[in-house]
């Protein structure tokens, strides 16, 4: 109610919120009090005008009044009441008058939320007229956002909710314009248990680092992004509670930046479908995610190159059919290099494979099944290939380019059971 805010004893946390009015005051239109609201996590309920909020500061450039902008560290007044920054909850919803575009270009982004803010949940719904919001960033006490129905939104910003610790679950939904997803997105947020993205038919790029540290996070799905070209550098990268990664239907995607998923060590089940124009796999995909234990990659018409390091040190894996894959050109050096694990491979129908780097399976010490099958033209395999696999039983080599055949040879001594055509 509208007098619990006047009760400096109030303990319970609080809800701000900002709801359409039909006649709304001239501030309401700002972007400037938009984000002075957020920056200074103001206290309202109810809609506005609200009689028990006043505006008392000097009005700023453009006459727009600011919330206690040369009072950052005192108390907010409100009908004589002085409140702390308790925890709150924040909703900002409904607000057609409101843009988030006035500032571009003449002010230096704000934090909004900074570390001392007692916002514990943030909802922003429904602002038809927003095109970016104030980047939110170490907040402490922060567990929920929700950012919805923003029909203008073109880029969640670069450090947004960077280092939110106690973040749990975030969600961005209806976001029909929005383009970018700028670097370190929700890095180290590490309660972060679940984060949602959909409804983004335009998403075309996403920064470094997005999802990155997050240390709590236990599945992700990236799936249905039309017009997603990209994922950056270091993508999911450090998640070590990560157990699902899904990557479905993403037609447009064409490369997956370096270290993504790598040292994801309880990571167990990998999903790759729907991605016909991905082309390149950069350095460490995968590396050191020492829980997988199955790897199948089929049917990815236009993948060219993969970086080195990939699923390097993933200890626990046990098979790996790479198949079908009829662009694939470069393995990088180091390729299932040290996944001790690992008993069966097979590489089945790579028809324009050239060149695989040094220390391909090399310390797979337990592998016993090998399959290399239509490969015609894998004529330069790096050193140490296969190196201290001591346990090959069966290996089978059919259409393969000669230096297959001879850098196989030493394991044909002693397999149980073997074909070579």
């Amino acid at each position: 109610s509208s007098s619990s805010l006047c009760n400096p004893q109030l303990r319970d946390p609080l809800t701000i919120a900002l709801s359409y009015t039909p006649n709304p005051q001239p501030w309401l239109h700002s972007c400037r009090f938009f984000l002075d609201l957020w920056d200074h996590a103001v206290y309202l309920e109810g809609s506005l005008p609200c009689p028990y909020i006043t505006f008392s500061d000097t009005p700023a450039e453009g006459g727009v009044t600011p919330l206690l902008k040369q009072r950052r560290s005192a108390p907010i007044s409100i009908n004589g009441a002085h409140h702390v920054k308790v925890p709150c909850s924040i909703h900002v919803v409904n607000l057609p008058g409101v843009t988030g575009s006035s500032l571009e270009g003449k002010a230096a982004p704000y934090d909004g939320f900074a570390a001392g803010s007692g916002a514990q949940r943030i909802i922003v719904e429904n602002l038809p007229k927003v095109s970016w919001l104030p980047v939110m960033q170490h907040c402490a006490f922060l567990t929920h956002v929700s950012l919805k129905d923003l029909p203008e939104m073109q880029e969640l910003r670069t450090d947004l909710l960077l280092s939110s610790t106690t973040l749990n679950t975030f969600e961005a939904a209806n976001l029909p314009s929005l383009k970018r997803i700028g670097n370190r997105v929700l890095h180290k947020c590490t309660a972060l248990k679940q984060a949602t993205f959909e409804g983004l038919p335009e998403l075309e790029t996403v920064g470094t680092h997005w999802l990155a540290s997050c240390s709590t996070l236990e599945r992700i799905r990236v799936r249905e992004f039309p017009k997603l070209t990209s994922l950056g550098e270091g993508a999911f990268r450090e998640c070590r509670s990560l157990q699902e990664a899904i990557f479905e239907s993403l037609p447009a995607l064409t490369e997956i930046g370096m270290g993504c998923l790598c040292t994801a060590h309880k990571l167990t089940v990998l999903r790759m479908v729907g991605l016909p124009q991905l082309r390149t796999i950069r350095d460490h995909f995968l590396g050191k995610c020492s829980s997988l234990r199955q790897v199948a990659f089929e049917n990815l018409p236009s993948l060219v190159t993969v970086g080195s390091g990939w699923l390097l040190g993933c200890s626990k894996l046990q098979k790996i059919h790479l198949r079908n894959l009829p662009e694939l050109e470069l393995l990088g050096h180091d390729f299932l290099g040290k996944s001790t694990g690992l008993k069966e491979a097979k590489f089945e129908q790579l028809p324009k494979l050239q060149v695989v780097g040094v220390r391909w399976m090399a310390s797979c010490k337990k592998i016993t099944t090998l399959s290399f099958k239509d490969m015609p033209v894998l004529a330069d395999i790096g050193e140490c290939f296969l190196e201290g696999c001591t346990s090959v039983q069966v290996l089978t080599v059919d259409n393969c380019h000669s230096t297959v055949a001879a850098a196989t040879a030493p394991h044909l001594v002693q397999a149980k059971g073997s074909e070579t055509m």
